[in-house]
């Protein structure tokens, strides 16, 4: 997963990553960021997110059957910008380490 500041951010990304990789959006790329706008699938390995919809699926929402279940790593760009999302982000991700 790829902490983004902003949808458009997530978007872009997401489309420019997939046509570096010669893939279709949406599956071995994606992006997630918000409820009903999710475009990846459980073969995705590089979804890019906003930060406050990384919170809240690692927090306590974590059923989205369309996403994968598995995370290796989660990348948190544009920390320097400090949001609250960014900050409970971190709170999320660091309970998270400390329980698994």
């Amino acid at each position: 997963w790829i902490a983004q500041p902003t949808r458009v951010a997530c978007v872009s990304l997401a489309q420019h990553v997939s046509v570096l990789l010669g893939c279709k959006i949406g599956t071995v790329v994606g992006y997630a960021i918000g409820e009903g706008d999710v475009v990846a699938s459980q073969e995705s390995r590089i979804v890019f997110s906003t930060a406050g919809y990384l919170a809240r699926r690692f927090g306590h929402e974590r059923g989205d059957d369309e996403l994968p279940q598995r995370c290796d790593a989660v990348v948190v760009d544009e920390v320097h910008e400090g949001s609250d999302e960014m900050q409970l982000l971190f709170v999320v991700l660091r309970a998270l380490r400390h329980t698994e």
